[in-house]
């Protein structure tokens, strides 16, 4: 894993970046790249190292998470959580964030996504607006079920409360998101207040 790390320094460095993207892609045909990809990004002591180590997991976990056996797909997605949750630096974060939007892709049955969506709600407004914006637009039929497409409607309804332009944008993107996927019943009521909300806070929002 050390020569993996400085190949990933490498890349930093516009002078070593050409040749050490070939020497990545020796790494790509190691069946523990996702694994030693995923401990760099959770845990190097270096932000800069470990969003290109999440920006690179990305990119392989769309190629390779569909061959990986069942225990080790459940490894990943733990993973992707405890570094969602723990994750300070806004750009490693916003790179495992898309990781995590990969995953919803290649598989959204992942409730435990949704219980760190409504966790991050309640202590970044900013943060849980965009994990449950990506989580909408990745996996829109997770949306479908009547009982979620409710308690995310709950979410972006405090959500638009919040004055921080980031929350707002970020909440916009899910409501419009989950909007196009809900059909008559309550929740189109519940979305209609919560476009009215919405309004508010923009006039708020525009007005100072």
């Amino acid at each position: 894993m050390d020569s993996l790390r400085a190949i990933l320094a490498d890349l930093l460095n516009p002078e070593k970046a050409a040749e050490s993207t070939k020497q990545m892609k020796i790494f790509k045909s190691d069946p523990q790249l996702l694994p030693s990809l995923m401990s760099i990004a959770l845990s190097d002591g270096e932000p800069a190292i470990r969003q290109m180590a999440a920006v690179i997991l990305r990119k392989e976990t769309s190629k390779r998470f569909s061959g990986l056996n069942q225990t080790d797909q459940a490894q990943l997605k733990e993973a992707i959580i405890k570094a969602l949750t723990n994750e300070q630096h806004p750009a490693t974060w916003s790179a495992l964030a898309e990781v995590a939007a990969c995953l919803l892709r290649k598989n959204a049955s992942w409730p435990e996504f949704f219980q760190l969506v409504q966790a991050a709600c309640q202590q970044s407004s900013a943060r849980g607006a965009e994990l449950l914006a990506r989580m909408s637009s990745s996996a829109p039929q997770v949306i479908r079920d009547e009982s979620t497409a409710s308690v995310a409607l709950d979410l972006i309804a405090s959500c638009f409360t919040k004055q921080e332009s980031e929350t707002l944008h970020q909440t916009l993107r899910a409501y419009d998101a989950i909007i196009t996927e809900l059909t008559d019943g309550p929740n189109v009521q519940k979305a209609k207040k919560s476009n009215t909300i919405s309004c508010k806070s923009h006039r708020t929002s525009h007005s100072r």
